[in-house]
C-alpha cells in the first residue's frame, strides 16, 4: 500500500507542475477554452490521486510478522523460566500432599536445585539460538526449506524433529492423565515449549539466503 501511495503523491506533484507549465508557457494553450480544458483535466487528475492519500491515511498499519529469529529468542528465555515457575509450585504441592518423606518436609531445596539448573540451561540455549539466528534472514519460517541444498534441509530437519518428538514423548509416555495430581501439571510447559524452541532453531536455520549457482 505504501507503493500505491507513493506514486499517487508521484503523480499529484506531477500534475500541479504540469499545470503550472502549460498555463504559463505561450505555447502550451490557445486559448480560453484550451485554458479551462487543461484546468479542469488538472484538477480531476490531482482530485483523484489526492483522493487516494487521503483514504490510505485512514487505513491502519497491516502488524509486522515476528521474525523466526525474535521467536527462537523468546523460546529460549520462557523455556528456563517455566520451568522455574513450574517447580515452585510442584514441590510445595508435593510438601502439601505429604507425599515426602519426614525428612524431606522443605521445598527450598530443590526448588534451588532447579534455578541453578534452569541457569545453565538458559544460557546454553542462548548460545544455540544465536548460532542458529545469526545468519537468518528474516522474517523465516517455522517451515523453511533450501531448496537450493535439499540434503542438508533434510539433515537439520530431521535432527530437530527427532529431538524434539524425544523432548515431548519422555515427559508424556507415563503421563496418565486420571492418576495424576493437580501439581503434576505445572511441568507440563517445559517440555512443550522446549520442542518448540528446536523447531523454531530448524527454521531459523534454514531461512537463509539462497545461493545462486553461477552460469
Amino acid at each position: 500500500m505504501s507503493s500505491q501511495i507513493d506514486f499517487a503523491e508521484g503523480n499529484v506533484r506531477y500534475a500541479r507542475r504540469k499545470l503550472v507549465l502549460d498555463l504559463a508557457s505561450p505555447f502550451g494553450a490557445t486559448g480560453q477554452g484550451h485554458n479551462h480544458l487543461i484546468w479542469s483535466r488538472a484538477c480531476s487528475s490531482i482530485r483523484r490521486e489526492s483522493n487516494l492519500i487521503a483514504v490510505a491515511d485512514y487505513i491502519p498499519p497491516q502488524p509486522t510478522p515476528m521474525s523466526i529469529a525474535a521467536c527462537s529468542w523468546w523460546l529460549a528465555v520462557l523455556t528456563p523460566v517455566s520451568w522455574v515457575v513450574g517447580a515452585c509450585i510442584y514441590y510445595p504441592g508435593i510438601v502439601a500432599n505429604e507425599n515426602l518423606p519426614a525428612d524431606a518436609d522443605s521445598s527450598a531445596i530443590p526448588i534451588g536445585g532447579v534455578v541453578i539448573a534452569a541457569t545453565i540451561l538458559l544460557l546454553l540455549m542462548m548460545l544455540i539460538t544465536w548460532l542458529c539466528v545469526r545468519r537468518t534472514e528474516p522474517p523465516g519460517s517455522f517451515f523453511a526449506w533450501r531448496r537450493d541444498q535439499p540434503v542438508l534441509s533434510f539433515l537439520v530437519s530431521t535432527i530437530f524433529i527427532v529431538l524434539s518428538l524425544v523432548c515431548l514423548v519422555g515427559d508424556f509416555w507415563n503421563f496418565d492423565l486420571s492418576s495424576v495430581a493437580w501439581y503434576d501439571y505445572s511441568m507440563l510447559p517445559m517440555p512443550i515449549l522446549l520442542a518448540v524452541w528446536l523447531l523454531s532453531l530448524r527454521g531459523a536455520a534454514l531461512s537463509r539466503k539462497l545461493r545462486l549457482s553461477k552460469p
